[in-house]
């Protein structure tokens, strides 16, 4: 069936999530059996063949449902960002090209909201919105976006920044992005337009190389509840701008909503003095370590023996310094409910029963490529907990 045939059968359709693996042209079938448009229609998510799905094949399809408020497009080329801006007048919600989930209508919104996108998506790499077109969309619609999740890929052509000074986001409430711009001008473009987002919640900033800027645009916010730093730069002035940022993070969570949710990955900023004064903070609930190369067996243990019983899931991945001594102290966390462990080298048999024996709210247990942990511990432990195993390989 095709996406016409679709919209002639179900005239009142709402919602049509689409996903091909020939070309869009084909897809769309004969638009002009479709006599009017279709009104009722306000949620559309096509998949094609990757790079085929270019403005003239859309467009056409576009005109036919102009009250779309989300549109999601996957395997398309930035020749129909034009045909949106001209015929996705109430678009609120756009896709492209993402990685990321586009969350679904809030079907109470009532028509007092300023029109303009609310939610940005596209975190594709190399295929998503280029600089020169994405710059601009964020432009026209900074009073009314509260989610940006993009990929910072610069063209060959510096940006010219002078057009951005005045970039401003008065109600963003969730910012991820994935930087391949070398501490440039975009990147210090986005940091600079966020220090008077007081409602902003959600932080997630990859591959950056200025780490210290973006820890100062934090200290310069109200607490964010959840924070994402991955495949970060080191410095010692970074070390150092973390750990004010917990302690200001630690003093806010004795009163008010602050940070509970954390993820570092690959990061060699992060180190024992920063995990010391996260711990600090009594306000969290789920952490993620991978790839600390800075963080020692008894930093790390430290800061286990500080969490209290509101952390409800932990994930450790990628330490060497990961030891059954560690898993020993999860066991003495009680509320505890999942715990994540892929490619520790270090841990055995032993830790896992250990934890998992001692630990009275576990629920689910997740172990990957963990080269001493075998079918064994499994097998003692799936008794009481959920196990999802997936054994390393064996050298021949």
């Amino acid at each position: 069936m095709t996406i016409a045939d679709a919209l002639l059968v179900c005239s009142n359709l709402k919602e049509l999530a689409y996903k091909t693996n020939t070309w869009l042209s084909d897809a769309l079938g004969d638009l002009s059996i479709l006599q009017l448009s279709n009104p009722a229609l306000n949620s559309l998510q096509l998949q094609a063949r990757s790079g085929n799905g270019i403005g003239a094949d859309i467009e056409p399809l576009l005109q036919k449902c102009q009250q779309l408020r989300r549109l999601v497009l996957d395997g398309c080329t930035n020749a129909v960002l034009d045909v949106i801006g001209k015929h996705c007048p109430t678009l609120e919600l756009l896709g492209y090209n993402t990685d990321d989930e586009v969350r679904d209508l809030n079907q109470d919104t009532g028509p007092s909201q300023p029109s303009g996108l609310r939610a940005l998506s596209s975190t594709s790499g190399l295929d998503a919105i280029p600089m020169g077109e994405l710059m601009p969309l964020l432009k026209n619609n900074m009073k009314t976006l509260d989610t940006i999740y993009v990929d910072i890929c610069p063209e060959n052509d510096p940006l010219d920044g002078t057009p951005y000074a005045d970039l401003k986001f008065p109600n963003l409430k969730a910012l991820k992005y994935w930087s391949d711009d070398n501490g440039g001008s975009i990147e210090r473009i986005l940091l600079q337009s966020i220090p008077s987002c007081t409602a902003l919640t959600h932080f997630e900033a990859l591959n950056t190389t200025i780490v210290c800027q973006v820890v100062d645009t934090l200290l310069t916010l109200p607490p964010v509840r959840t924070l994402t730093l991955a495949d970060t730069d080191e410095s010692a002035a970074a070390h150092t701008n973390l750990v004010r940022l917990f302690q200001k993070y630690s003093v806010f969570s004795h009163t008010t909503p602050c940070l509970d949710t954390v993820c570092f990955r690959y990061c060699s900023s992060v180190d024992d003095s920063v995990l010391d004064a996260l711990g600090q903070v009594q306000t969290l609930r789920n952490i993620t370590l991978s790839g600390l190369d800075n963080v020692t067996a008894i930093g790390l243990n430290r800061f286990l023996a500080k969490l209290g019983t509101e952390v409800l899931s932990l994930a450790l991945a990628s330490m060497d310094s990961v030891t059954d001594s560690h898993l020993i102290t999860l066991g003495t966390m009680k509320g505890l409910s999942e715990i994540h462990l892929e490619n520790l080298p270090h841990i055995s048999n032993y830790g896992v029963i250990y934890m998992v024996d001692n630990a009275n709210q576990l629920r689910g247990v997740l172990i990957k490529r963990c080269k001493w942990v075998t079918q064994q511990a499994v097998n003692h432990i799936s008794w009481k907990v959920d196990v999802e195993f997936d054994e390393a390989p064996t050298l021949s």
